[in-house]
């Protein structure tokens, strides 16, 4: 990367877009610091990744006892899931347990920050290519470095794929601008051999954020010049990415078929096009803790480039929130911050005319740097990913050593399943079959998908029951039984009652029907008396 290009543009201490004494470099540096400070501190205040990950540690436990071939099916959750996902970050993972003998525990909680943190860096480099100034680029990586959306979603234990596929993503659309725009045949020669590698690296690492580069490449491709050129260039680039990861793909196709790419595929786009879009209506996207200062910046930006009949972020805005519909927000930070720099380098220089005094840049300075570290502060305390507590991964110790191999256990939360660390964990970290787990089964079929989120929503339903037949009859209706039921004693989310607190909860303590066989300070653990025929209608 060229750092020259985020040098002052003038030998003035005023730099037009930033505050006077500031440069381009300087406020690079800032994001940087600031952006990489916060990550840090995210991931050594606990001592476990945050929310997902029991299904890549499985597959990553598995690809590591499978020689580093890739299993055609994983034994998570004692089911018989097909292996499709990209393999990239389980080998990189596999590699440093081997070699180093760092458990993957640990492994998911720092790979995802140090690629967390080179995603800075990375998209300075795609706003100062969109952008092509300077200012407003270091403007907008540092408002990309403190947006929560940048960060939470790479620092779970699911960040583990999602941190370098969205790394590598920011590389190639930079590669996929710069070719589209390079009239050097030798500089499109580089950026084809390097968008063709980063885009297949982006592949490999998440299915998300290679979709993610393919309709933003289409964007970028509508608004270039030269586009029948670019078109060819585009299809080379596809062709390049479909020759490189092809060992993957056609072993994946040679195995299963299109079916479990298409189920995950379909999983996806369940939610409605009408409330993914009414998201992007309402602009209420940066999830800022405080006032939404970044968010407004960026509507302010959309604003200033519809008033000069520049769609090009408005068709961008729309490309992400139609073709992704399960977590949009995540992929608009990207344009969103560039349009937050766009506005805030706006701002700025039209106050220019008013710092010729040193107490009005002062003031000016101090206005600024309050600024950031409010945004910084509200960045810190938007984040709330779920974490296991050591009391709940205790309890999980005594399924270990008073149950059999994959007996099937009941496992009680609060929290939508996508944001829910027990039943992805439970099954990977016990070895017992958890009967609402989710995760894994987007790659079956939708059917079958769709299934396990209905068990899943039918379990918290009775939460708030105060008879314990409403899990009798959930067992009649999903056609299963338990042995075993987990209540986690987790903090609740804001506005939640504790788990252990719910009228269902205290229906079990009271019932004759179920026993309490342990309680301990982070679960307790329920088991249906033999005489429940409710429950064993076979005993």
């Amino acid at each position: 990367m060229n750092t020259e290009v985020f040098k002052a543009r003038s030998s003035s201490s005023i730099v037009p877009g930033l505050p006077p004494g500031l440069t381009s470099s300087f406020v690079i540096g800032l994001a940087i610091l600031l952006g990489g400070a916060l990550r840090v501190v995210f991931v050594v205040r606990v001592d476990f990744p945050y929310n997902d990950g029991g299904l890549f540690y499985t597959l990553v436990k598995e690809l590591v006892a499978n020689s580093f071939h890739i299993p055609a099916f994983s034994a998570y959750n004692a089911t018989h899931l097909p292996v499709v996902y990209p393999p990239l970050a389980f080998y990189l993972a596999g590699l440093i347990n081997f070699l180093f003998g760092v458990s993957v525990i640990e492994i998911q909680r720092w790979l995802p920050l140090v690629f967390s943190l080179l995603t800075i860096p990375a998209f300075a480099w795609l706003s100062l290519a969109i952008l092509k100034d300077p200012p407003a680029a270091a403007l907008a990586t540092l408002a990309f470095a403190l947006l929560p959306n940048s960060t939470d979603r790479l620092l779970m234990g699911g960040g583990l794929t999602r941190a370098p596929g969205f790394f590598f993503a920011l590389i190639a659309l930079t590669c996929i601008y710069r070719l589209f725009e390079d009239d050097n045949k030798g500089g499109r020669r580089r950026d084809l051999w390097l968008a063709i590698l980063f885009s297949a690296l982006t592949v490999l690492s998440h299915p998300v954020y290679a979709w993610f580069v393919a309709y933003s490449s289409a964007v970028f491709l509508l608004f270039s010049p030269h586009k029948r050129r670019n078109l060819g260039l585009s299809l080379g680039v596809a062709a390049g990415v479909l020759l490189v990861s092809a060992p993957w793909w056609g072993s994946i196709l040679h195995t299963h078929g299109l079916a479990p790419v298409l189920g995950a595929f379909q999983s996806r786009n369940a939610l409605p096009l009408i409330v993914s879009l009414s998201q992007l209506l309402f602009f209420d996207l940066s999830r800022e803790f405080f006032l939404e200062i970044l968010g407004v910046l960026s509507l302010a930006g959309l604003v200033f480039s519809l008033y000069e009949k520049k769609t090009f972020w408005l068709v961008w805005l729309l490309a992400i929130f139609l073709f992704e519909r399960t977590s949009p927000v995540a992929l608009a930070v990207v344009p969103l911050a560039m349009l937050s720099g766009l506005a805030c380098a706006r701002l700025l220089a039209a106050g220019e005319h008013t710092w010729e005094s040193p107490y009005q840049r002062r003031f000016v300075q101090i206005g600024f740097t309050i600024l950031v570290y409010y945004c910084a502060i509200s960045s810190y305390l938007s984040f709330s990913a779920p974490v296991l507590t050591q009391a709940v991964r205790r309890s999980m110790e005594w399924t270990t050593q008073n149950s059999a191999p994959h007996s099937p256990y009941l496992v009680l939360t609060s929290n939508p399943w996508w944001d829910d660390p027990l039943t992805e964990w439970f099954p990977a970290l016990t070895g017992r079959t958890s009967l609402t787990t989710v995760q894994g089964y987007e790659w079956t079929s939708l059917l079958q998908f769709a299934q396990r989120v209905n068990r899943y929503d039918a379990v918290r339903n009775c939460l708030q029951s105060i008879q314990v037949d409403c899990l009798a009859k959930w067992s009649a209706d999903q056609q299963t039984t338990f042995d075993y039921i987990f209540v986690p004693k987790l903090p609740p989310a804001r506005g939640q009652t504790p788990l252990e607190s719910t009228p269902l909860v205290q229906a079990l303590r009271q019932s004759s029907d179920y026993q309490l066989v342990s309680e301990q300070d982070g679960a307790l653990i329920f088991k249906p008396n033999a005489e429940n025929s409710k429950i064993h209608p076979t005993r």
